[in-house]
């Protein structure tokens, strides 16, 4: 379901693929300490904020199509690996 602005939102399909790659990300790089990180919210305050990645635009604005979706992984996945753009 979207959220009534039509952008992804905590319910989404969308922001459940991008949450268990922020899920996959602590996992791999945290240490025992991080565990209690709350990626929920991470993840929340991060679709809303604009990215240079993106041509400035939120990726919770570009999450309402699948090809949206895969753009706002990629720039997720290129964080965890260390190429963000």
């Amino acid at each position: 379901m979207n959220s009534p602005k039509g952008t992804a939102s905590p319910h989404d399909a969308a922001f459940d693929t991008l949450l268990a790659i922020a899920h996959q990300m602590l996992q791999d790089n945290a240490d025992a300490q991080a565990m209690d990180f709350d990626v929920v919210t991470w993840l929340t305050t991060w679709i809303e904020q604009p990215l240079p990645a993106l041509g400035g635009v939120t990726p919770a604005s570009l999450m309402v199509t699948q090809a949206g979706v895969e753009l706002v992984s990629d720039v997720l996945k290129s964080m965890a690996s260390g190429a963000y753009r």
